[in-house]
């Protein structure tokens, strides 16, 4: 690592406000889903979405790390989360059983990586880079500076930041050089609540960077070999071999039940996995689990329409049925399938 470390950057709140880090984490508060079904959905969407055009099975992999001291205190010196900004965060509304309240808490970490997939791409402080979208832009009235849709990675940065007991991620890829030059990077961010301190006012977003001192504030993310040495710090697995991809750090994590994570998987993305265009993996305390949507009692008829609906199987009996809807003015509207169950299936 370089002598000029990164450290964490807070927004000041400005004359014309902002918006707050819990702005992103208000999108998915209210839904009510399971942590690890929340986290199953959206992270995975963000990888397929990202997926590269010529590749058409994107491999994803869950780590799930327990860290118990000295290890832990070494990953929260590696990300800056001591002295003053430890301080920082313990002043904010946050899990009561984060890592940052007791030294003798156990951290849970949640390493999601992804492969067969672009990889953040594009300069960072372009709002439709791969990379703005979804570590810097706000959804909701900004300034115009920072204003960005964020497509599809606006519900999927309040997922990950949601199953953080201190709201905070961190995001690792690797992509073929763009036009900066770069072929990796790695930045964390913060969503915390809007809170003052040392007398200052601050929105509650935060990055983890190289601050580039100006006007108004910039913070970079670390670049290449640097990215790379700060990723081996964190515990990423290495993508110094250039395989794109991102690889997202969930820190001080609320989903680490693998079981869960596993059914979640399986509900939201059987039909991705039954059409092998998605190959997940957890790894959990030395086990890995696969998700076999088939086994699944209570996802098989669905999947048995869906094979009828796309021709690869057939009606088994008078309680099935598959045929093509009729033409709608010469257009092609597809096929249906459908299943009866009886009462009893149907109410499991």
């Amino acid at each position: 690592m370089p002598g000029n470390r990164p450290t964490w950057t807070f927004e000041p709140v400005g004359p014309m406000g902002g918006a707050t880090g819990n702005a992103f984490t208000n999108v998915l508060q209210a839904v009510g889903m399971a942590p690890e079904a929340e986290l199953a959905r959206e992270a995975i969407q963000n990888s397929c979405d990202a997926a590269r055009e010529q590749e058409r099975r994107v491999r994803i992999a869950f780590r799930i790390v327990t860290l118990e001291s000295p290890q832990k205190s070494k990953f929260l010196r590696s990300l800056g989360l001591v002295d003053d900004d430890a301080r920082r965060f313990l002043k904010v509304r946050l899990a009561p059983d984060n890592c940052l309240s007791s030294g003798s808490r156990p951290l849970k970490l949640i390493f999601i990586e992804d492969y067969n997939t672009v990889g953040l791409r594009g300069a960072p402080h372009d709002p439709r880079s791969h990379f703005h979208r979804l570590l810097l832009s706000v959804g909701d009235t900004a300034k115009v500076s920072t204003l960005s849709s964020g497509g599809s990675y606006g519900y999927g940065k309040s997922a990950l930041s949601l199953n953080s007991k201190i709201r905070t991620v961190v995001a690792y890829s690797a992509f073929e050089p763009d036009q900066t030059g770069d072929s990796a990077r790695l930045m964390a961010c913060a969503y915390l609540d809007a809170h003052e301190f040392e007398g200052k006012q601050f929105t509650g977003r935060g990055w983890f960077g190289l601050v580039r001192h100006g006007a108004e504030l910039i913070v970079d993310p670390l670049r290449n070999d640097d990215a790379h040495g700060m990723a081996d710090e964190l515990g990423f697995a290495s993508r110094r071999d250039g395989r794109p991809g991102t690889s997202i750090l969930i820190v001080d994590s609320g989903a680490s039940d693998p079981e869960k994570l596993l059914k979640g998987i399986e509900d939201w993305w059987w039909p991705r996995i039954v059409d092998e265009e998605l190959e997940v993996e957890i790894e959990a305390d030395g086990q890995k689990y696969c998700p076999r949507p088939k086994t699944r009692e209570h996802l098989l008829p669905f999947i048995q329409c869906y094979l009828m609906a796309v021709g690869r199987a057939v009606p088994t009996g008078a309680h099935e049925k598959s045929d093509r809807f009729n033409r709608l003015e010469g257009l092609a509207l597809g096929t249906y399938a459908f299943q009866m169950l009886d009462p009893e299936r149907a109410n499991q």
